[in-house]
């Protein structure tokens, strides 16, 4: 059977990811970021979600991405400070934010993707954070902008996503689509 790794990065919304994917019936595996990524590949993982989690990706001693996720050449999708480890590891730049951006937002799309198929132009986001994507790494474009940040992006060749909000909130009626989207329509479970 097919499954998703989840990545854990200890944010607040860990638990909430694992419920969505389990409302729309799909089985997953839990991964700290700590643990040992030998093993991984015994299990028929079909994509990855790096969830979201308090560190900040300029501090050396928060956590990072280890690279060799993107090595199972399956689709990916960051959310939050997930986001910001794909962008800060590949080559982009994350900044600190003067304030927290935190609540809700209207996000427009600005580039039609299997990522954000069906999803309302413009939606509302739940935003928790404080930094942002200040420029992507190479081949990355931006599908979606608030106000205040950067808040989904894409590499379609490479088959990575990433958005700065929490689809895992349930704040928007759009938020299990993006799930959809990717589990589904992207990694073909």
């Amino acid at each position: 059977m097919k499954k998703i790794l989840l990545v854990d990065y200890g944010s607040y919304y860990f638990r909430d990811v694992c419920l969505c994917l389990e409302e729309i019936g799909v089985e997953y595996l839990i991964f700290h970021y700590k643990d040992s990524i030998e093993n991984i590949d015994a299990f028929n993982i079909c994509g990855v979600v790096l969830t979201g989690g308090p560190g900040r990706v300029n501090n050396p001693k928060d956590p990072q991405l280890d690279l060799r996720l993107l090595d199972f050449k399956v689709p990916v999708l960051g959310i939050c400070y997930g986001m910001q480890l794909l962008m800060h590891a590949l080559g982009g730049r994350v900044d600190s934010l003067e304030e927290q951006d935190l609540g809700y937002s209207e996000m427009p799309l600005c580039y039609c993707s299997p990522i954000n198929k069906n999803i309302s132009n413009p939606t509302k986001v739940w935003m928790a954070h404080y930094d942002h994507v200040t420029r992507l790494a190479q081949g990355f474009n931006v599908y979606g902008k608030t106000d205040i940040s950067i808040a989904m992006i894409g590499n379609e060749e490479r088959r990575i996503y990433a958005v700065q909000y929490h689809p895992e909130a349930k704040k928007s009626s759009d938020d299990m689509m993006l799930f959809r989207n990717f589990i589904f329509g992207i990694c073909q479970y």
